[in-house]
């Protein structure tokens, strides 16, 4: 069985992220790089300059200036943007009238007008007897 992509995923930035690099991860899902060991030796994330943005700030809170501003402030001072799940981005970009900027944001980041370059993806599929299951992503 292979390890958790998580697992994966925190692995590669321990060996690819220099140590005090600002990562930052999206509230309401997994922070990364978790602590695991790497080459068998614990690795703590502590070695890091974490922070979170916060794109869904409560069931009743929309978008608004002051929450675009810190999350942009954030992402501005940011060497790597961790994405470990689709649990923000599959949602946002589908309420639009209520997330506006965030949905923007969503926007501009896949089409690779944020600064940011995929440095690593990621991912496991249920499979049964060797089929994989893997989600359609033409929708």
């Amino acid at each position: 069985r292979n390890p958790h992509p998580w697992i994966e995923a925190s692995r590669w930035i321990f060996e690819n992220v220099p140590e005090e690099s600002s990562v930052v991860s999206e509230m309401w899902d997994d922070r990364l790089p978790d602590n695991v060991v790497v080459a068998g030796k614990m690795q703590n994330r502590e070695i890091y300059d974490l922070a979170d943005v916060n794109w869904l700030s409560g069931t009743e809170e929309y978008d608004n200036s002051e929450k675009l501003e810190e999350n942009l402030s954030l992402l501005a001072e940011a060497d790597y943007l961790v994405l470990s799940s689709n649990r923000n981005y599959g949602v946002i970009p589908r309420l639009p009238e209520r997330y506006p900027f965030s949905s923007q944001y969503y926007r501009l980041l896949f089409e690779g007008h944020l600064g940011f370059d995929v440095a690593y993806v990621g991912s496991r599929f249920p499979n049964l007897f060797g089929l994989y299951l893997k989600p359609d992503r033409q929708k």
